[in-house]
């Protein structure tokens, strides 16, 4: 078998392992198209990881494909600080996926890592023993001449996996997870994983390295804690905290795009008096009365309808696939529901049930138009509607 990455045999010994290269790169580049602001505290972490994971699981294919001793030895001094390098990455991983207070720099690691990496290829003869190969196809150190060796392995990946250990269970056990069985199973494997490919194989037992298998289901794991936080970063920037509305910066950002494509309708709705009931009543009171509004609108706010919160008692209804004549009805099936079922419950302060009334504005802007001036237009039409019901009030 001829050495050289280009010229490896595809055998079925190494396909798990290109498997794990393959999903390596392709998830991290996908996360790499979310690195701005938003998404870089979680993205960047998870595509060190597959980066490091990468380059050792690329080093192992190589030990695995060459023909003596002396470049084995080589390989193994190429993945020995890639591992490590991969462990601390994980570790510094679920250190952030876990909202650790105190996360160390990775920068200072990759320091360290590369200065091992070089230390470890130009002294290899002198820190690595020969390598012999096993029935399995894997070349390993032999036991009785590798002693102090072995224990430098056993110290430095025996101290970076009980790191990640206690790190991921610290994290658990704060963030309260339910889902701690996946973790539970992991280690249990991680545990078989490391007597088998420090123990058995290198006592020539043919068994075949399974450390690559736990590096999978870390990997799953990390994946499933990035994609748990990026969709609670989503949820937490395009939707108001109070009333589970969407967000001024994303209703902004939909009516642009709605406006791109069709004429689009927009109904802009402010609480009457709502200054006076919190001033009377009290801003909590105030907050249950936009968290109701929002309840009661929600059945006929379906996709691709969609309710925001501009801040305050202000709201915006857009129809993006409405024709203008449908203004009308829209605007009186949405008075008829929060005028006769939005109402101040009642209490002690309070006394009996009082209604509470909404005013709406009504505006329809074709396609291209710009999103400030149909906000501008829908809001002059819901003060003209306010003056409205003053006037009838009166």
């Amino acid at each position: 078998m001829k050495y050289g990455v280009l010229n490896l045999e595809i055998k079925m010994a190494t396909l798990p392992l290109w498997w794990l290269v393959s999903i390596g790169i392709t998830l991290s580049c996908f996360l790499a198209i979310y690195w701005n602001s938003d998404w870089e505290k979680y993205a960047r972490p998870f595509c060190r990881v597959t980066i490091f994971i990468t380059l050792a699981t690329l080093s192992q294919i190589m030990m695995m494909s060459v023909h003596n001793g002396s470049q084995a030895q080589l390989c193994y001094s190429i993945a020995f600080p890639m591992v490590f390098l991969e462990q601390m990455a994980g570790i510094q991983s679920f250190m952030v996926m876990f909202e650790y207070k105190h996360v160390f720099r990775f920068d200072r690691v990759l320091v360290f890592g590369l200065l091992f990496l070089v230390i470890s290829v130009l002294f290899r003869k002198d820190i690595y023993p020969v390598m012999q190969q096993v029935p399995d196809g894997y070349w390993f150190a032999p036991v009785k001449s590798a002693i102090g060796f072995n224990i430098l392995k056993m110290v430095l990946y025996g101290g970076t996996w009980v790191a990640l250990f206690t790190v991921v269970i610290i994290g658990l056990h704060r963030q309260g997870y339910r889902r701690r069985w996946p973790y539970g199973l992991s280690i249990l494997i991680f545990a078989f994983s490391y007597f088998n490919d420090s123990i058995l194989i290198q006592h020539h037992h043919t068994v075949y390295p399974t450390a690559w298998i736990v590096a999978i289901l870390f990997f799953v794991l990390l994946l499933g804690e990035v994609h748990w936080h990026m969709k609670d970063l989503y949820e937490r920037l395009n939707h108001d905290v109070l009333t589970h509305a969407y967000s001024r910066s994303f209703g902004e950002m939909y009516l642009s795009q709605m406006l791109e494509q069709n004429d689009v309708g927009l109904i802009y709705a402010d609480v009457d008096k709502f200054k006076e009931i919190n001033d009377t009543y009290g801003h909590q009171v105030g907050d249950t009365v936009l968290k109701n509004m929002v309840d009661l609108v929600k059945p006929i706010m379906k996709k691709p309808n969609v309710l925001v919160r501009l801040g305050g008692d202000e709201f915006l209804f857009i129809f993006p696939k409405v024709r203008p004549q449908d203004g009308l009805a829209l605007c009186r099936q949405l008075e008829r529901l929060l005028n006769d079922q939005l109402y101040l419950s009642p209490d002690e302060h309070i006394g009996g049930k009082r209604e509470v009334y909404v005013s709406l504005g009504w505006t329809y802007a074709p396609k291209g138009s710009r999103v400030s001036d149909m906000v501008h237009q829908a809001d002059l039409s819901m003060y003209q509607q306010k003056e409205k019901n003053r006037m009838r009030m009166t």
